[in-house]
């Protein structure tokens, strides 16, 4: 079995499950830009500058360690919180983003893999894709 979407221990949301090898390279590997999208709250308060900082270095780029981390599109929603849409999914990619400007999440939760949304799926919960949903997800 594969875990399509690992998820770190302090975050949630959506992950699939599958035994398909090549599946779980098309949604994994950075070359095939899958999406996955995140609604992200963090700790402090930000004024619209410290917003705006933010979401342009996110779409440009952030060095960390030997990586560039870059989403491919963040928005401020409001109350600390950010939709963001990740295509790389390196490891703690969000976390060490947010960190580049010391500050802190309070919640991760990734509320879709490419097509495919948690919708109302309660957490620890989980469900069998239909053969249409998974078409999707492999197209």
């Amino acid at each position: 079995m594969h875990i399509v979407g690992r998820l770190d221990k302090n975050s949630r949301g959506l992950v699939l499950i599958t035994n398909d090898g090549d599946f779980t390279q098309k949604i994994t590997h950075p070359k095939f830009g899958c999406s996955k999208h995140y609604i992200v709250q963090i700790f402090e308060n930000l004024n619209q500058k410290n917003i705006l900082e933010i979401c342009q270095k996110f779409l440009t780029g952030i060095k960390n360690e030997d990586d560039i981390l870059k989403a491919k599109s963040i928005k401020y929603l409001e109350n600390k919180k950010f939709s963001i849409i990740l295509t790389q999914g390196k490891k703690r990619q969000i976390r060490r983003m947010f960190r580049f400007f010391n500050l802190n999440i309070l919640d991760l939760m990734r509320t879709s893999i490419a097509s495919f949304q948690i919708e109302d799926l309660g957490e620890g919960k989980w469900k069998y894709l239909s053969k249409k949903e998974l078409q999707i997800l492999k197209d």
